[in-house]
């Protein structure tokens, strides 16, 4: 999988819990490795965030071992990332708590950084345009059929709204 591929996590409006809220893609401040984007948030605090935007509240532990595969980590070093995204106002802690571990989640407020990260690399790389993004994440392998009906109800879903404006 390339590197524009790499993170990809998908959420669409009214759809399972796994594609809620917008289309959010790559690691990266731009997407492209070892250039910043627009933002102030580095690719490690990009990971977390988008690891509780996908999954909902979640403990540090549970956060680290979702991104252990591509991104490992020690505890401390995930509780500093962890306390500067709550520094930013994008992840807050519940309240709860799992034994003696924090609970924490992302603030509606990280959906805005989410999108301009991912309003920024369509720009980039496609000229601002979404239908080049989006079928250049299946130019190597086509769509699973569960995909393939998630993205008929995101059209679906555009159509109304369009209707309706």
């Amino acid at each position: 999988m390339g590197w524009n591929q790499k993170h990809l996590w998908s959420a669409m409006e009214g759809g399972p819990k796994k594609y809620r809220g917008i289309l959010v893609a790559w690691s990266g401040s731009s997407g492209i490795p070892g250039v910043m984007g627009h933002d102030d948030l580095p690719d490690a605090e990009f990971d977390l965030l988008a690891v509780l935007w996908n999954q909902g509240p979640a403990t540090l532990r549970v956060v680290r071992e979702a991104l252990a595969e591509r991104r490992p980590m020690t505890h401390g070093a995930a509780a500093v990332l962890m306390g500067r995204l709550e520094e930013k106002g994008l992840v807050e802690r519940t309240g709860e708590k799992e034994g003696k571990a924090f609970v924490y989640r992302a603030r509606p407020v990280a959906q805005g950084r989410l999108r301009a990260r991912i309003e920024d690399l369509a720009q980039r790389l496609f000229g601002g345009d979404p239908i080049g993004l989006v079928s250049s994440l299946f130019g190597e392998k086509p769509p699973t059929a569960e995909q393939v009906a998630d993205l008929e109800r995101l059209l679906a879903d555009l159509k109304r709204r369009r209707r309706r404006s």
